[in-house]
């Protein structure tokens, strides 16, 4: 297919696609750092990218309250981890036994990146 560009130029449908994805990412880069409406517009979009409004739950009952939602969350994840046992006391004797790290090993763990 040919197309017109913006200065009436003749070109193909992917080279007017690829024009008009630079402009918009000249106008994201321009606007996104100004506190402008376009920068708050972009934040309310990623926002909403991360927000699940809606769940299936076991018996294939779509879930849309938000407390349903986190509830059938926990549930999943509750039984996906397992149920919760009993901790063994921590045995500071068995741990001293054990092979330690070197110094220089140590601040190499430690060390910020």
């Amino acid at each position: 297919t040919i197309m017109l560009n913006t200065k009436g130029m003749v070109c193909s449908r992917a080279e007017a696609s690829s024009l008009s994805s630079q402009r918009a990412k000249v106008r994201y880069f321009s606007q996104c750092d100004r506190n402008s409406s376009f920068f708050h517009a972009i934040l309310k979009s990623h926002r909403s990218c991360r927000h699940i409004a809606t769940i299936l739950d076991n018996d294939n009952k779509v879930l849309h309250a938000p407390a349903q939602v986190a509830e059938e969350f926990i549930r999943n994840y509750k039984h996906l981890l397992g149920p919760s046992k009993a901790v063994t006391d921590f045995d500071e004797h068995t741990v001293n036994r054990g092979a330690l790290v070197s110094a220089a090993a140590a601040r190499r763990l430690i060390k910020p990146s």
